[in-house]
């Protein structure tokens, strides 16, 4: 809404709206519209910097040998003709948080990606990386006008976001007592997110309040950390982690079809392949090990269909919070 309606039309800038999220579409509307800011969220960017990496991966002969050898800096021009991005001078994701490699990912292509922070209760927007002094995992600095303030923090610092600001709603329509429930009576908006400044005035946001899982030793789990983990493994190309009992950490996976066609020369893919169950759970006992004992994956299933989501691109957690794969088969 700030950075993608109200900002462009104060600066004059042409607006082009995408057709959808089909990926040939997609890429498309990028190869005709060549845009110079693309204001994204981070799912679609991380399906876009995998798509870049498999691609890369998949050369044969000399052009894989000039892959091998050559740095991605290289190669960027070439791949950013190929994505329509060879006029982008910035790329902004919000909505969700971004995963560190997709950050990378696009930076190791020569292109600047900021973060920024906000809510529909917060018109929208709470925070935003410079452009000229981006941080990698951070949404940013706190706008001008807010305050914002980190309440009720663990060991870690971690702890409520909390913002104050001219901008900030003055209730829900005509529902006192959702609206007592979130902002306090001296003003203060209670956002739900978990997070943390550096020492710099750099916001973090770890997870959700709502989400996390507090383990019977105290332990605090963000569910968000493990799941980001777990995209990053090839074989997966979506997942929720949950734990029904705060005990045990189970996940929901939904696999990624061409990594499995890639890996298995299948042209056409059963979702419930014993072969494909047994490549993703190889995978995630080998990331159970960089995982503190507590953090471990005990228990998964694989979705069948991509997760539902909202018009963000955040899956519905909701639709699975009662659910406990002990009584689940091994296929949703």
């Amino acid at each position: 809404k700030t950075g993608g309606l109200l900002s462009t039309f104060y600066s004059g800038i042409t607006i082009y709206y995408g057709r959808g999220m089909k990926p040939r579409e997609l890429l498309e509307d990028l190869k005709y519209v060549k845009p110079t800011i693309w204001i994204n969220t981070p799912l679609l960017l991380e399906k876009l910097i995998s798509r870049v990496n498999k691609e890369l991966e998949s050369q044969k002969g000399i052009k894989k040998y000039f892959v091998k050898i050559l740095p991605k800096s290289v190669l960027a021009k070439s791949i950013k003709n190929k994505l329509g991005l060879n006029e982008i001078r910035l790329l902004v994701s919000g909505g969700a948080s971004l995963p560190e490699w997709v950050f990378e990912g696009f930076r190791s292509l020569g292109i600047t990606i900021i973060e920024g922070y906000g809510m529909s209760e917060t018109s929208p927007l709470i925070s935003a990386n410079p452009v000229s002094g981006e941080r990698k995992g951070s949404v940013g600095q706190v706008i001008e006008s807010d305050d914002v303030e980190i309440r009720d923090t663990d060991n870690e610092n971690n702890g409520e976001i909390v913002v104050r600001g001219p901008n900030v709603m003055h209730g829900y329509f005509k529902n006192k007592e959702e609206t007592d429930s979130i902002i306090t009576p001296d003003g203060w908006l209670k956002t739900g997110d978990i997070g943390y400044f550096d020492q710099d005035g750099y916001l973090y946001i770890t997870g959700r309040k709502k989400f996390i899982i507090v383990t019977s030793g105290g332990k605090n789990i963000f569910p968000e950390e493990i799941e980001e983990k777990l995209t990053k493994l090839p074989i997966i190309e979506e997942a929720l982690v949950l734990s029904p009992d705060d005990k045990e950490i189970q996940a929901i996976v939904y696999p990624s079809i061409d990594e499995y066609k890639n890996i298995s020369d299948k042209d056409r893919v059963d979702y419930k392949d014993k072969e494909l169950y047994n490549l993703i759970e190889k995978e995630i006992r080998i990331l159970n090990r960089e995982l503190e004992p507590y953090k471990r994956i005990s228990r998964f299933t694989v979705k069948v269909e991509e997760f539902p989501k909202t018009t963000t691109r955040k899956i519905k957690r909701f639709h699975f919070k009662n659910l406990d794969l002990k009584d689940v088969n091994t296929y949703l």
